[in-house]
């Protein structure tokens, strides 16, 4: 499911994500409202990314593991990227 809000009423939407891809503007049952649903990041680059929380496991001999699942919602796939550095993490996710 993909959650918005509607900006003109504030009344939380729940989409099917395929719904959202394939039709990315959604009318608002509170208000009636046409809603855009714009895929963006932080800084404003449009992206269908999603990235999870950074996860990090301890293995038997004490080496330390990190990974992150990356989804990517206009191609409707998932990727674990795992390394020994988060900082390895963070550059693959932003490539």
């Amino acid at each position: 499911m993909f959650n918005a809000t509607c900006p003109g009423c504030g009344h939380r939407l729940q989409e099917t994500l395929k719904l959202v891809v394939e039709n990315p503007s959604v009318t608002c049952p509170g208000c009636g409202m046409d809603v855009d649903i714009q895929f963006k990041d932080e800084n404003g680059v449009e992206s269908t990314a999603s990235v999870g929380q950074l996860e990090t496991k301890q293995g038997a001999r004490g080496s330390m593991t990190f990974s992150v699942e990356v989804y990517n919602l206009g191609l409707n796939k998932r990727r674990l990227i795992r390394a020994t550095d988060p900082e390895i993490i963070k550059q693959k996710v932003l490539c």
